[in-house]
């Protein structure tokens, strides 16, 4: 087997509705994972010390409070729309990855217009599942089956921004679920040696409601009383 080209990959899940983070958080089994909560000082500091290191590589931001990135964006600035995660759980695994546990983190909505980093006082989610490569531990069993039934669902993601970093790691950002089933679905793939690709392929009819569908029948549902 190939060493993986990546040694760390995080899919995580961002959202601005508690009532998607729950339903999220239940179907992976995660309601008793620890909530990390960063305050907008600590969101500058953590994106200070990355234009750090984007100064060390010479690719850092001219302008000062703007967003520092030292990685790569793999399908380019606007990402990769409508996209299917249904291979990349069995992908990672097969290369060798172990999926080890899930996070949840709270922080401040940030406005980036014009590439600016102001974070708000409004709050967002992240949830994520990490794999590790050559880490030495076993994966989480229960997780993994949590997991694989949670992407290989019917779910298709709105956009998926792929970041490889020069340390080695790689971050899966799936912003917004798609309410509906586009004609054409971009699959997202992991190879161990070219790391990630995407596959096209038709879309189909969706197994059952989305989270958004779930989360507009509860709506309606309190409204009619």
């Amino acid at each position: 087997m190939h060493k993986p080209a990546n040694n760390r990959i995080l899919v995580r899940f961002h959202t601005k509705r508690a009532e998607i983070r729950d339903q999220i958080v239940a179907a992976l089994g995660l309601e008793n994972a620890e909530m990390e909560k960063r305050s907008r000082d600590l969101l500058r500091r953590i994106n200070e010390g990355r234009k750090r290191k984007a100064q060390d590589q010479g690719i850092a931001p001219a302008r000062a409070g703007m967003l520092g990135d030292t990685g790569k964006q793999v399908f380019g600035k606007h990402g990769l729309p409508n996209v299917s995660l249904a291979e990349i759980h069995s992908d990672l695994l097969a290369c060798g990855f172990v999926l080890v546990g899930g996070r949840i983190v709270q922080e401040p909505q940030v406005d980036q217009a014009e590439g600016s980093f102001t974070p708000t006082n409004k709050q967002k989610w992240v949830i994520d599942v990490e794999y590790l490569a050559d880490s030495g531990e076993t994966t989480d069993l229960e997780l993994a089956k949590r997991v694989e039934a949670f992407l290989v669902s019917h779910r298709i993601q709105s956009t998926v921004h792929v970041w490889d970093n020069p340390d080695g790691s790689a971050t899966i950002n799936c912003v917004g679920e798609q309410d509906g089933s586009p004609e054409r679905i971009n699959v997202l793939r992991y190879h161990p040696r070219r790391g990630f690709r995407k596959d096209e392929a038709m879309g189909s009819p969706p197994a059952g409601p989305t989270l958004l569908q779930k989360l507009r029948e509860k709506i309606e549902a309190v409204a009619k009383g």
